[in-house]
């Protein structure tokens, strides 16, 4: 049985690049480092024109970001040609062209870029923002490929999203549907297998008929789908099918794993949040009456909201010192009696340390005296018990 997860056949005809990209896109092996050496003779001989077959159920989204990377050094066009799978990264790979033509039972896919891993919670954390930028890039892709919108795109691929050739057509995705072929019952049932969500309903034409067009060669679609999958072509139904439940398994895996770690960020943002809200509290930026609130905006702009609130503290701190020491030296020159209450336990400091029930409705009934405490906070005045 062959371990390939992946195929790569470059070669030249005429000012054309002919390529083809048959299986799963591994980060491993027969990965993009390995499809580069595979075109790089090809682009030595000036050649711009780029003829590219897939047949492909996705895989490692890096690695396939990376593919389509090589394939815009075709500086000609760019011409797609799609077997009967196109899932998962491979969409993007595909998207990157500009002619994109699929047989009439292409079963195309499209979902959120998800990987697994592991790590601390700095890394987990980076890993994360890795995904919302490769996310932000796929739908960037899709955009100008289909001229979708890119809110019609998020409710479309919140799950996996399939689509037969017509349907991919009129979305945009394809632009031409070449030839027709009948569908074994075998091969509704291998694909079926993969375990996708939201898969299509597939029904068979005919009982048994191999699939034909010129880039597969009379190959049967359960024939093509062991070689999506990097098996011998001649292996058995129940091995396929054993290694597109693994896949499905692995995939779950990854995407209970994803959540976890989303889950896991989320809190690490909430206790910052907190931490950074409650020192503006402290440093008299924020009324305790607002916490909660600032709490929660942090949950939709977490970035620009830390930005702000830590440029807000800074900004609060040094404020303090200056007037503290402004305190000393005026406490220093004049004994400290201008700016000192000796007894007075209403001043800023003491009630938000003591008494913060009694300076909330200070704040309320007598705003005015609420912003002299705060002012003369501000200015120095701290309470001071009498020795």
């Amino acid at each position: 049985m062959s371990n390939e997860r992946l195929k790569i056949k470059a070669e030249v005809n005429g000012n054309n690049a002919v390529v083809s990209i048959v299986g799963n896109i591994s980060d491993y092996k027969n990965n993009s480092e390995d499809f580069r050496t595979s075109i790089k003779s090809l682009l030595e001989q000036g050649v711009n024109n780029l003829e590219l077959y897939i047949n492909s159920g996705g895989g490692d989204c890096f690695q396939a970001n990376e593919i389509a990377n090589e394939l815009n050094k075709f500086k000609g066009t760019k011409t797609a040609t799609l077997g009967a799978l196109c899932a998962s990264a491979a969409t993007y790979i595909a998207s990157k062209c500009e002619v994109v033509k699929a047989a009439s039972n292409t079963n195309y896919m499209i979902h959120k870029p998800y990987a697994a891993t592991i790590g601390n919670s700095e890394e987990l954390g980076s890993i994360i923002k890795l995904l919302q930028n490769l996310e932000a890039e796929y739908l960037n892709v899709y955009t100008k490929k289909t001229g979708l919108t890119v809110d019609k795109l998020k409710t479309m691929w919140a799950t996996d999203f399939w689509m037969n050739s017509t349907e991919a057509k009129q979305l945009g995705f394809i632009n031409e549907i070449e030839g027709a072929a009948d569908v074994t019952e075998d091969e509704v049932q291998a694909l079926q297998a993969f375990g996708y969500k939201n898969l299509p309903n597939i029904a068979a034409t005919i009982k048994q008929q191999n699939f034909t067009n010129n880039k597969q060669n009379n190959m049967s679609q359960l024939t093509i789908v062991a070689t999506a999958l990097g098996l011998a072509t001649d292996s058995a139904a129940d091995v396929i099918l054993q290694e597109v439940h693994n896949l499905k398994a692995a995939k779950l895996a990854a995407e209970k794993k994803q959540s976890e770690v989303e889950t896991k960020l989320k809190n690490i943002e909430t206790a910052e949040a907190t931490a950074l809200v409650d020192k503006a509290v402290s440093l008299g930026i924020l009324p305790e009456a607002l916490k909660a609130n600032q709490i929660k905006m942090f949950t939709t702009d977490f970035e620009n909201q830390k930005t702000v609130m830590v440029g807000l503290i800074a900004d609060a701190e040094t404020t303090h010192m200056q007037a503290a020491a402004q305190g000393k030296i005026k406490e220093i020159v004049v004994g400290s009696t201008a700016k000192v209450l000796n007894s007075s336990t209403d001043t800023f400091d003491y009630l938000q340390k003591h008494n913060v029930q009694k300076l909330k409705e200070i704040q309320a009934k007598n705003p005015e005296l609420y912003a002299k405490l705060a002012t003369d906070y501000a200015n120095g005045i701290r309470h001071k018990e009498i020795k």
